[in-house]
């Protein structure tokens, strides 16, 4: 830490001396992730002795320094062409007697996913803030808003960590944080709920941390790239080896709730408020996803992973989740739950990516993370919004003529759904159609070629059953005779905001796509 101050201070001095357009030079930017990761610590910490409004901009304060600072690293990343390790205290892992390191590993991958999710956890937070004044009780704001510190850091480091057990520590920090988040609601529910999905992260946990010690117990080491090294090195997988690997990709698949392990979603987030089902949806999952990426085409590499069924179980896997969520959510009465196993079977196409293993599908399934996590919470946040028209009650049948009534939160809802069918111009066409692209490259087999298409054309039938009807339902005439609204409850400024910035960013990314996919293509070899 003294390394980085001095470091930080003699940057300062250094500007004295400089022009505008050498400052970046003059500064630090090989820190600069870092200095994300502790500026979420800092605003956590200030969070739990302020007053419950002064949280509030902390928390955004926070996100919108930890984007620019991504955003700053990620031109940097772009100009140089290639991917940086920032090691803590600056000691070499691979030097005799030094098989612990703390590591940083970043490219444009890395910041692109930095830059743009703490905007939506500062959108979620702006959107969801009128309900959650109502839902909270004022003494539990602060813990509150620690907690979304807290899973911000937690994707933040997930992201950038290089070794491995660094990437255990903060999967417990943003569990515990998205315990904290269902709990403090205080409702019966949500106390079951918070433990059926603790019990579930628990094991994941368990698993995964059984699987680090194996594998350091192999290798020696817990870097990610030097465990890829040294397994690399085997002629063949060992069975501790191949224990670890086995152990890792379960671990991680349990936490982000890919099929069968999928069905503690619907009451954690339908018991949550609002802004915690957008965030634990959105952010805390993603961040488990993300380090599954890179543990399968990093630490183990995929070469090795491809000597293993890993990926075609997780390609199963997925298909099944997309398939069977579905139905599920079919099934629901109440548009909660519905968006809640529509979660679940999203998961299953990011797992059909990683099955695929091409890179074409590695960046379709990065692409649906930034799809899913700009969508869903727009769906959980103005269906809650939706809910106070109708006294509360999120039953479809309580539902009907809301949308004639609650005009705007009608219209996002409805883009949301739409954009989940994969109608185009909106985000949800745009990862769907590199799914199709993956499915069909040279070298996928045809067997998983036909299954991802028969998967993709049944999901998407689905999603329009369930999405359509709630979007029919929403506008349905009611009779003369019938309430609509009983507590008219309209939107304030916070809530426009932090819709129309989520309906923005779902446009950006459909509208956008040749761009962001010619960045990832370019960066995701490094990347992996």
């Amino acid at each position: 830490m003294s390394d980085i101050i001095s470091s930080l201070l003699s940057s300062i001095i250094e500007l004295k001396n400089c022009n505008f357009c050498s400052i970046l030079f003059c500064i630090k930017i090989l820190a600069f992730p870092l200095f994300s990761i502790i500026v979420c610590f800092i605003g956590a910490v200030c969070c739990s002795f302020t007053s419950k409004k002064v949280s509030f901009y902390i928390v955004l304060s926070v996100c919108l320094l930890v984007s620019a600072l991504s955003i700053v690293t990620f031109a940097y990343c772009l100009e140089k062409n290639e991917s940086f390790i920032y090691t803590m205290g600056h000691f070499d892992p691979t030097e005799t007697g030094i098989r612990i390191c703390n590591e940083i590993r970043f490219g444009t991958v890395e910041t692109f996913l930095t830059s743009i999710f703490p905007i939506i956890l500062f959108f979620i937070l702006i959107g969801g803030k009128q309900m959650q004044d109502q839902d909270i009780p004022e003494h539990r704001m602060n813990l509150y808003y620690v907690m979304m510190c807290l899973i911000l850091v937690s994707f933040v480091a997930l992201t950038y960590t290089n070794d491995i057990f660094t990437g255990f520590v903060f999967l417990e920090i943003s569990t515990l944080a998205s315990c904290g988040c269902l709990m403090v609601k205080e409702k019966g529910s949500t106390i079951l709920s918070t433990v059926r999905y603790m019990i579930f992260n628990l094991v994941g946990s368990g698993l995964f941390l059984i699987g680090i010690v194996t594998l350091y117990d192999v290798t020696g080491y817990l870097s990610i790239e030097n465990i890829a090294s040294k397994l690399l090195e085997m002629e063949a997988l060992s069975f501790p080896a191949m224990l670890g690997m086995t152990l890792v990709v379960i671990g991680l698949s349990i936490k982000s709730g890919l099929f069968p392990f999928h069905y503690w979603m619907p009451d954690a987030y339908g018991n949550a408020t609002p802004a915690s089902s957008s965030v634990m949806s959105g952010i805390a999952t993603k961040g488990y996803v993300i380090l599954l990426i890179k543990v399968i085409y990093r630490m183990f590499t995929i070469e090795l992973v491809r000597q293993t069924p890993i990926l075609t179980i997780l390609f199963i896997l997925g298909v099944l989740g997309m398939v069977v969520a579905s139905i599920n959510a079919i099934n629901q009465k109440s548009v909660d739950r519905m968006v809640s196993f529509s979660s679940a079977a999203q998961i299953g196409y990011i797992f059909m990516g990683i099955g695929i293993s091409e890179n074409i599908a590695l960046i379709a399934a990065i692409v649906h993370i930034l799809t899913h996590s700009i969508t869903k919470p727009l769906l959980f946040l103005t269906a809650g919004h939706l809910s106070r028209t109708s006294d509360g009650s999120l039953k479809f049948r309580n539902l009907r003529g809301v949308g004639r009534v609650a005009y705007f939160n009608g219209f996002a809802f409805s883009l949301g759904c739409l954009s989940m069918v994969g109608v185009p111009l909106l985000a949800g066409f745009s990862s769907k159609y590199l799914f199709i692209s993956s499915a069909v490259t040279e070298g996928v087999p045809v067997w998983m070629m036909i299954v991802s298409l028969m998967a993709l054309a049944a999901s998407t039938v689905l999603n329009a059953i369930y999405f359509l009807r709630t979007m029919i339902t929403i506008y349905l005439p009611v009779d003369k005779n019938e309430k609509v609204s009983k507590n008219n409850f309209k939107p304030n400024v916070f809530t426009y905001i932090g819709v129309n910035g989520l309906l923005l960013l779902n446009l950006l990314l459909g509208l956008f796509l040749s761009p962001i996919v010619k960045m990832l293509s370019d960066g995701i070899d490094k990347f992996v």
